[in-house]
């Protein structure tokens, strides 16, 4: 090595990985995670928690992933996203109750067209009594 370090006393670890992160703010202003505090940047908060990849919590859903892809594409940090079963993605009250924006097979198309960046599919929020997004 050109460079020994003494790290003596210190606890040295690979990078670490956060499996629930929210990191994608959306397509639309206005709608839930958009403008708030609630969708971190990831070469942000991640470098400082020495964490090298972040596991995006169903952000996207399989209308708005194109556009978490290109923010993904651009980040330093590693992302990989659990796709939501809701079209949009996480936008909050109705549109997650929204029965007919949830399509198991435009999910799984979405999955199967971005293995590298898709690693599940995030079923939450939903209020209903049924099982119908799962």
């Amino acid at each position: 090595a050109a460079r020994v370090l003494d790290l003596r006393g210190l606890l040295v670890t690979p990078g670490l990985v956060d499996l629930h992160t929210h990191v994608f703010s959306g397509s639309e202003a206005n709608h839930y995670l958009a403008g708030t505090t609630l969708a971190a940047s990831a070469d942000e908060a991640a470098p400082r928690s020495c964490t090298t990849t972040v596991v995006d919590a169903g952000s996207a859903g399989h209308r708005s992933f194109p556009a978490f892809a290109r923010v993904i594409a651009r980040s330093r940090t590693r992302i990989l996203a659990f796709l939501n079963i809701v079209g949009e993605g996480m936008r909050g009250g109705r549109y997650e109750q929204d029965l007919a924006d949830m399509s198991a097979d435009d999910t799984a198309a979405a999955l199967l067209a971005r293995p590298d960046l898709l690693v599940g599919i995030k079923v939450a929020h939903y209020a209903g009594p049924g099982w119908e997004p799962i």
